[in-house]
């Protein structure tokens, strides 16, 4: 999967700048932009959001896959029901209410502190590339769809039992704090 760098270097352009001094402003080494155009895997989330933060535009911005103007104009979730997917700015939010996961638990399957993971909750915090990775997999969702903002509509019945599993631990670790 190539990362659409022209977007890029073409926002670099109107403000002035340049790739490499986008790259050394950010803190990451020479090339490695450049280098997302021919990378088989879409670049770390927390990167890219660097990216569009410095450039101030958003990610779907960057991209160039904007969301549909519904989504674009309003900010709001966006539900695509030909491919049965919820887009939203903030999808850790979305699969949090879809499974009604506590901070606490999503701070287990992150491996975070429950501040945190509030945090990416209530959509303030972007998780990192390594946390976004544990996320996916805890929901059976892809990485690059949750990088791009997007979620299953449906509920898997899987993840479903799996958080309910692990909200019963915690209570019982809770009352009975000898085991």
């Amino acid at each position: 999967m190539s990362f659409p760098v022209e977007n890029i270097r073409a926002l670099c352009k109107k403000r002035g700048t340049s790739l490499a001094a986008l790259e050394r402003s950010l803190g990451f080494g020479n090339g490695v932009i450049a280098g997302w155009e021919t990378a088989k895997s879409y670049p770390p989330y927390d990167r890219v959001s660097a990216v569009a933060a410095a450039l101030g535009v958003s990610i779907e911005e960057l991209t160039g896959e904007k969301a549909p103007a519904s989504v674009s104009e309003s900010g709001r979730p966006y539900v695509d029901l030909d491919t049965k997917m919820i887009w939203a700015p903030a999808p850790v939010s979305i699969l949090a209410a879809q499974y009604d996961v506590p901070s606490p638990v999503l701070a287990e399957i992150v491996g975070c502190n429950t501040d945190r993971a509030s945090f990416m909750i209530f959509g303030t915090v972007n998780p990192t590339d390594e946390e976004l990775l544990r996320i996916a997999a805890a929901f059976c969702v892809t990485p690059d769809s949750l990088r791009k903002g997007w979620v299953p509509l449906y509920a898997n019945q899987y993840v479903s039992d799996d958080i309910a599993r692990r909200k019963s631990n915690r209570i019982q670790r809770r009352e009975d704090p000898q085991s």
